[in-house]
């Protein structure tokens, strides 16, 4: 499991998710509360495109 380094987070306990802390922030300033908001942008840090367009939270079910 990858060790989290100085300016990052883990974005779950034991996760191995790590985000820089600044980005983090931006992510979270920039979905102005929204929890859905902030679902899609952190799902596009760790997702594809094409993974993010087959997600049902983003309005498609499946393939």
């Amino acid at each position: 499991m990858p060790q989290t380094r100085p300016g990052q987070q883990e974005l779950y306990p034991d996760s191995g998710l790590l985000l820089s802390s600044t980005k983090l922030a931006a992510i979270h300033q920039e979905s102005k509360k929204d929890c859905l908001r902030l679902f899609h942008l952190l799902f596009d840090q760790f997702f594809t495109h094409e993974e993010c367009s087959n997600s049902v939270a983003f309005g498609k079910h499946g393939k």
